[in-house]
């Protein structure tokens, strides 16, 4: 990890004014009269990225800053001087949000999947603009970076005080310390009530305690002990106005039950038919990373595979599924029965692109707001879009229509990766933006891993009228939303370690052997 981080920095180091301007002084001067809707914040940033002579440069901007619309721009100036715009994100929802700025975009994660005889011509030159970059891996970045041709130039976009990558690093945040060339936008634009705009201005520049006071004070922080009791006046409030309504809730656990509350209440009021249809699906083991998926013990019997990418010789398929039949962890061997019912015994650390989920159920009915738990390449459908169910029949069938516009049918069996829409979590709702946002925080309930300043500076500011948070403890909330997590460097940890030797070294003979009695001791 630490060879990554540094062959990583060297790259960005390395392409620092080696290229010519990305586009010119008269092109520049062009997008300026053909954008002159843009900010003074979007025009300065979109200036200084058209300027750069790098490689890499970065867009750091603030949730809700129209950092989509500066994009546009960018990428309209860049097909002038010749380049193809490719965008990527790490989430498929960040990728078709992308889009909206009219570039072609996919996830990461396809595009470092690729082969050599899908890669783009070489005698294209591209800027790939990465959206989203908090998101992304060390893993993935160095990956990414390492095939860039000669001519091929680089636009890193996103928030470091967002969420990070579900696995290790946080390479956005590194090569901003490493000196990468930043543009910034820091002008809001997303909040349309003065008072919820200085709280997200508050929460990006990490000042919680403050922010949540000053909701506090505006009346949008409700404390509820009972959870049942929280839960039924989310549900409630959210059945009020439910088309510009988003739910945020930290873990999957608190977003089931919610989703499952919300969907009672929408029955009631009649948006939901009374009607439903209870369909089996998937449910993503969240808790396990890209490391646990190459050890055996972490599988458990009755576990759902879904293969992205497959093997030959092992004789799975990309986008085949698979039940986890034995575990051996002694040999880290997995048997699993694929559904064309042949028995399959591998090493997991020979596969990579699996996705482990458990089997359950869920009550659909019309009018059901819904959402994809993976990405639907057949229906041409991205992980994470969110749409309404406007007919079932008797038998299951299921049309749904989603919000970008398209139409989808499930037969019965094939809605595998539906789940109620109503609440997602706070990475879910990265890069969503809605009318109003209520926020559930369980302080007692929930880990400093998923309540912290991430959580509440990207939960509050997916609203643009209203925020509010509901809670068990008002006091507790202010400091469980002021916890600063975050991801450490590998060279982070290495600096660390070495400061300790050092103190060890410079202590006094009797200071060291109390120090080392202390340590057996405990």
């Amino acid at each position: 990890m630490m060879q990554m981080e540094r062959e990583t920095i060297d790259s960005m180091r390395a392409g620092q004014g080696q290229h010519p301007e990305l586009a010119t002084e008269d092109t520049r001067e062009a997008i300026a009269r053909d954008y002159n809707h843009l900010n003074q914040s979007q025009r300065t940033a979109v200036d200084e990225i058209l300027a750069s002579r790098d490689q890499v440069t970065a867009l750091e901007g603030a949730a809700g800053t129209g950092k989509t619309t500066a994009l546009a721009a960018v990428r309209d100036a860049a097909e002038r001087e010749g380049y193809q715009v490719e965008g990527f994100a790490p989430t498929s929802r960040a990728a078709h949000k992308l889009a909206e700025a009219g570039i072609e975009s996919s996830t990461l994660q396809r595009h470092l999947a690729r082969g050599d005889s899908e890669a783009s011509a070489v005698d294209q030159k591209h800027l790939y603009v990465l959206d989203e970059s908090s998101l992304a891996s060390t893993k993935q970045m160095h990956k990414f970076l390492e095939r860039l041709g000669p001519e091929d130039r680089v636009l890193l976009v996103g928030d470091v005080r967002q969420h990070e990558a579900v696995d290790a690093g946080r390479p956005y945040h590194q090569l901003q310390e490493a000196g990468v060339r930043t543009a910034h936008l820091d002008e809001i634009v997303r909040q349309r009530d003065p008072e919820l705009k200085l709280v997200v201005e508050q929460l990006s520049h990490g000042e919680v305690s403050s922010a949540v006071e000053r909701l506090d004070r505006q009346g949008r922080v409700h404390e509820i002990g009972p959870r049942e009791e929280r839960l039924s006046a989310i549900a409630n409030e959210y059945a009020k106005d439910p088309n510009a309504t988003l739910v945020v809730s930290p873990d999957n656990q608190s977003r089931h039950d919610l989703n499952d509350v919300i969907h009672r209440a929408m029955q009631r009021e009649g948006h939901v038919a009374r009607d439903e249809h209870r369909t089996p699906v998937l449910v993503p083991r969240q808790e396990i990373t890209g490391a646990d998926r190459q050890w055996a013990e972490r599988y458990e019997e009755g576990d759902v595979v879904r293969y992205s990418r497959g093997s030959k010789p092992i004789g799975i398929g990309a986008g085949d599924y698979a039940r986890v039949e034995r575990v051996d962890a002694k040999t880290n061997q997995l048997t699993v029965r694929t559904d064309d019912e042949r028995t399959v015994s591998y090493d997991p650390r020979r596969l990579q692109g699996v996705t482990l989920y458990r089997e359950s159920e869920r009550a659909f009915a019309a009018g059901d707001r819904v959402q994809m738990t993976a990405p639907d390449r057949e229906r041409g459908v991205p992980n994470r879009e969110r749409g309404t169910i406007e007919r079932i029949d008797t038998n299951g069938r299921m049309e749904v229509r989603w919000d970008s516009g398209r139409t989808s049918s499930f037969e019965p069996g094939e809605g595998r990766h539906l789940d109620h829409g109503y609440a997602v979590t706070s990475h879910s709702s990265q890069g969503q933006t809605a009318g109003r946002v209520l926020v559930h925080v369980d302080t007692q309930r929930t880990s400093e891993k998923l309540v912290n300043q991430r959580l509440a500076y990207v939960a509050v500011s997916r609203g643009r009228y209203d925020a509010r948070i509901y809670t068990d403890d008002k006091l507790m909330l202010v400091r469980a939303l002021d916890r600063d997590v975050s991801h450490r460097s590998a060279l982070e940890g290495k600096t660390e370690h070495a400061s300790r030797q050092r103190l060890q070294h410079e202590v006094s003979p009797s200071e060291s052997a109390g120090r080392t009695m202390a340590v057996v001791r405990s």
